[in-house]
């Protein structure tokens, strides 16, 4: 068992139930559990079979499945009992290389369908979204706020890239941070300044990578 996350069996009120969308290899799993909450992800969602393979590997079988999010229901969600909704959508609809066609373009039809499933999942107590710089310039993103706030959420918007925690890597990413209670202060703007905050130590490659995976590196790399 992971640390921090609840056996199956465990009841836990106050714990975080988390449905993960296009889940990727876990990159948000392992952000959650680095939070030291109490959690649970009761489902992982993600159309890449080779992406699950890598989740399943750094999770455990079964971890993720493979699944095509348009078919998601708000009576699923109800029956998982998730109150955490965690999801970075394909990015591709709102780069150049993807020509910005934004809402028009079929890669974001699962993203759109979720918009229209928010204000049918009340026991969702949070959003997490994250997606490529300039997503908050797209059609997408009002689409997804405005069906937020009829929802009866609450949001503010980041953009972050890790060098500004000290990570020797640029890479600005859009956040939107959710919640059914209001935050403090302003929050129209989008929050771009960085916390200050540093990572005392860092791994190297091989630090992480395991000892036998040699053979197999070049599926991934």
């Amino acid at each position: 068992m992971e640390p921090h996350q609840l056996d199956q069996n465990e009841q836990n009120p106050s714990e975080y139930r988390v449905l993960e969308l296009f889940s990727g290899i876990g990159g948000m799993h392992y952000a959650i559990r680095r939070s030291g909450k109490p959690f649970r992800v009761v489902a992982a969602m993600e159309i890449n079979p080779v992406a699950n393979t890598i989740y399943n590997h750094n999770f455990g079988p079964g971890a993720a499945h493979n699944s095509n999010i348009l078919s998601l229901t708000p009576e699923r969600i109800h029956q998982l009992s998730a109150n955490v909704i965690l999801m970075s959508p394909p990015c591709q609809p709102f780069t150049r290389n993807g020509h910005f066609k934004d809402v028009e373009d079929r890669r974001a039809d699962p993203f759109v369908h979720l918009c229209d499933l928010l204000d049918k999942i009340p026991q969702v107590r949070f959003v997490l979204l994250e997606n490529v710089k300039g997503f908050e310039r797209s059609q997408a993103c009002e689409q997804y706020k405005a069906r937020l706030t009829a929802a009866g959420f609450f949001f503010r918007e980041f953009i972050l890239s890790p060098h500004d925690y000290g990570v020797p890597n640029t890479r600005h990413r859009y956040y939107c941070v959710a919640k059914r209670t209001p935050f403090e202060g302003p929050t129209q703007e989008i929050i771009v300044k960085p916390h200050n905050k540093h990572v005392k130590s860092l791994k190297s490659i091989g630090e992480i990578v395991e000892p036998d995976d040699g053979d197999h590196l070049s599926r991934y790399l």
